[in-house]
């Protein structure tokens, strides 16, 4: 399946089968689930929260056998479940800064004058979230997270207060990983946690960005 398309009056039960099928790639998983965490209201984003999709975040964890391309798209849909309000996970594997190197390089920067893709931006903050959850020691490349910091720096996400408030959150951990040689700090909040804050700090209520 190479991609899902999510409706407001979709029930439990195909939820849960959609989020277990092995013809929901990972990939495409990660985009539908996204697009209702960044978009919808509230009350919508919890009719999509079910214990299907934290089980297969669970069974799909990083095993040494993955490719550099399901690793990336894994954390893409570690960030999307999350920013739904999926809860924590025992981490039961690492990374390892070699093959992460490997992993981030298949969704590269681009110019840094143009905003963030989507694509990249749930890469990192997969990222993000997943030192939060692990604490892994993780090291970046500098002249690649520099370029990504640029497109996150770059974006103008004008009428759309949780994107901008994403793009907010990283950027500020882009600069603190920057400050510390590019060695990937764990923060104590996890990445819904802190874009809340953002929200709530600039006045915003948990609507979504069309909605």
């Amino acid at each position: 399946m190479s991609s899902i398309a999510f409706s407001h009056s979709a029930c439990p039960d195909w939820l849960a089968a959609q989020y277990r099928s092995p013809d929901a790639r990972v990939g495409a998983l990660a985009g539908a689930v996204r697009s209702v965490a960044m978009c919808e209201r509230a009350d919508i984003r919890r009719q999509f929260l079910h214990a299907e999709l934290l089980q297969r975040l669970q069974d799909e964890q990083p095993a040494h056998e993955h490719t550099p391309r399901l690793l990336a798209d894994w954390l893409c849909l570690l960030s999307a479940a999350r920013l739904l309000g999926c809860g924590g996970f025992p981490i039961r594997r690492s990374i390892g800064s070699p093959r992460l190197a490997e992993c981030l390089a298949v969704y590269p920067p681009g110019r840094r004058d143009e905003g963030i893709l989507t694509i990249q931006a749930g890469l990192w903050t997969g990222l993000r979230e997943w030192c939060h959850l692990s604490c892994e020691k993780l090291t970046a490349d500098g002249p690649l997270a520099e370029g990504i910091l640029a497109q996150f720096r770059a974006a103008d996400p004008v009428g759309r207060p949780r994107l901008a408030g994403l793009n907010a959150v990283m950027i500020d951990w882009l600069e603190r990983c920057r400050d510390h040689g590019w060695y990937l700090i764990a923060d104590d909040d996890s990445l819904l946690d802190a874009l809340e804050l953002w929200l709530r700090a600039q006045g915003h209520g948990d609507q979504g960005d069309t909605t």
